[in-house]
């Protein structure tokens, strides 16, 4: 069984660690005009790279992916609104 002080030493230490990668991860990041990113279009089956694109606003996306033919299908196909309910 863990003693009391070393379970409050370790949860001290996890928090410092913690701590600390959330600091250092604010401190690494680079402007936007020095990104490496470029933005591109689907058109035609294919992901084109758009040219004179507009400055582009901050964003923090965690995990992302391109998306798949049947997501850029579902975005491009026309929507009805929903029917209005009384409550």
């Amino acid at each position: 069984m863990l003693n009391v002080k070393y379970l409050s030493a370790l949860i001290g230490l996890m928090a410092t660690i913690a701590l600390f990668a959330v600091f250092r991860s604010n401190a690494d990041q680079k402007p936007v005009e020095e990104s490496s990113c470029f933005y591109q279009n689907f058109k035609d089956g294919q992901w084109l790279p758009i040219e004179n694109p507009d400055k582009p606003l901050r964003q923090y996306v965690a995990f992302g992916q391109p998306l798949s033919k049947e997501q850029l299908e579902a975005l491009a196909k026309k929507q009805a609104a929903p029917e209005p309910t009384m409550e």
